[in-house]
């Protein structure tokens, strides 16, 4: 074979040859590996998302454990954007903003006047500008009980409750707490919805973590 190759190299159209031959054998062995590498990528793809699902249920799963006085704990303990609002007969009164635990800024609207305020260490403080000033009570004529969730929720953590489950969604609903009726709606993982109503008010807190 070693011999055929040398009478070949004596000529130029044999030199053609063995360098034709040669480009043949490259192209090949370049397609059988993109062939190789095309079926161990879909490979590699599969197992990389089998492995993000499993991480991600185990999330779940591990959100999942979450009891309700864990949930309760969370809002105690995380910060928070909120929509407070309150109905009283035609009178509706907005509060929106966050609860960064120590200090909550937001916004309260009604139908006169337009707010920016700050509760700093139980104190409020109505902000112009740059500038602020305290004010008695921000939420002034409305129960203010209502408004601190830690003391609501050990009050309510000794009364009987039914609870009902929708979709991913289940609800805590107490009766005649103090003459209101409060539904306390939670997901997997936390609370996000407060409603408290009476034959005069309604208080609705929604929370977003």
């Amino acid at each position: 074979m070693f011999e055929k190759i040398k009478e070949l190299k004596k000529t130029e159209k044999g030199n053609a040859l063995i360098k034709l031959s040669l480009y043949s054998v490259f192209l090949i062995l370049v397609i059988v590996l993109l062939m190789i590498g095309n079926r161990i990528e879909p490979n590699r793809k599969t197992l990389k998302k089998d492995n993000i699902d499993s991480k991600n249920e185990s999330v779940l799963q591990k959100q999942d454990k979450l009891t309700y006085f864990e949930k309760q704990e969370k809002l105690y303990q995380k910060p928070f954007e909120f929509t407070y609002t309150v109905t009283n007969n035609d009178k509706k009164i907005t509060y929106i903003g966050k609860n960064d635990l120590n200090k909550i800024e937001g916004i309260k609207e009604t139908d006169e006047e337009l707010i920016r305020y700050t509760i700093e260490e139980g104190i409020a403080y109505r902000i112009r500008l740059s500038s602020k000033e305290e004010i008695s009570n921000i939420y002034e004529g409305l129960d203010e009980r209502l408004f601190s969730f830690k003391n609501l929720f050990e009050s309510l953590n000794s009364l009987e409750m039914k609870v009902e489950i929708t979709d991913e969604l289940k609800k805590y609903i107490y009766k005649d707490y103090d003459e209101y009726d409060i539904t306390v709606t939670t997901n997997a993982q936390e609370i996000t919805n407060i409603y408290i109503e009476n034959s005069i008010i309604t208080y609705d807190f929604k929370f977003t973590y």
